[in-house]
């Protein structure tokens, strides 16, 4: 199982009827690329058999004027609450390479990083790519000096979001779900089971919020050098409008599980 760093807090407190609260979070998802049961565990990536998990990173034992293309795909992580998934966030990762010999002429090309969402891990979204720019960690190279280990960071930023017009059918259900008699009229998690069980390709029609979500980094290894860690963060923010429980020990812990529904 992954492990997923979410937590959240109110700015208001609930109350059993309807609290009017926003409710703020983050996400994250860290891989020690020099831990190699961490790195499989959350993570996989092409050409296995060479490109492996060391102490150092991973990367290939090639000559250093030699690179192959390489992807590196994440395990999908549950994101949000269990009870309520999120419609909009801000992401951004960072990727660590070791400390190696630059100038400020020759720094590499720093590969793409994409995200996508799926309600339930079984639908997806498109790719869609993250800008990216690289840091230097400490005093850079100037030009004419010459090349030190330097150590450099490459960072991604974006939003990832669900247009209304995509949620329309979604809520329209939600609101029918809301009428019925239920523990919970607002559990989010409750409700998607219902919906499938009422139309059962739903999900397949409709991508509605971001339940779980993936990353996918595209560059080249260069032989003898090696990534060290992936680390991503989603601060977000979702709406505690909501109705509370008629037992409210349906609350407990809720707040502290990322959305964890799937489909069958």
């Amino acid at each position: 199982m992954i492990r997923c760093s979410a937590s959240a807090w109110l700015v208001i407190a609930f109350v059993p009827a309807i609290s009017r609260a926003a409710i703020i979070g983050e996400s994250s998802l860290t891989i020690d690329f020099t831990d190699s049961k961490d790195a499989a565990r959350k993570a996989e990536w092409s050409e296995p058999d060479l490109v492996t998990p060391t102490e150092q990173g991973l990367g290939w034992d090639g000559a250093s004027n030699f690179n192959r293309d390489a992807w590196i795909r994440t395990k999908p992580i549950g994101v949000g609450l269990s009870w309520r998934p999120l419609t909009r966030a801000h992401v951004s990762v960072t990727i660590t390479p070791e400390a190696r010999a630059v100038s400020q002429s020759n720094i590499e090309a720093l590969g793409d990083v994409y995200i996508r969402y799926s309600p339930d891990l079984k639908n997806w979204s498109d790719w869609q790519a993250l800008t990216s720019r690289p840091t230097l960690v400490g005093e850079p190279v100037k030009e004419g000096e010459p090349p030190r280990a330097v150590p450099m960071t490459r960072t991604y930023s974006g939003q990832i979001g669900v247009p209304r017009v995509a949620q329309e059918a979604y809520q329209k259900l939600l609101r029918e779900y809301a009428k019925l008699d239920v523990p919970w009229r607002s559990d989010e998690e409750a409700a998607a089971k219902w919906i499938l069980q009422r139309d059962p390709e739903f999900f397949k029609n409709h991508l509605p919020f971001i339940g779980h979500i993936q990353f996918l980094y595209e560059t080249q290894l260069h032989g003898g050098r090696r990534l060290e860690s992936f680390e991503a963060r989603l601060p977000w923010v979702v709406s505690g409008l909501h109705h509370g429980p008629r037992d409210q020990s349906l609350y407990k812990n809720r707040d502290d599980i990322p959305w964890r529904f799937r489909a069958e």
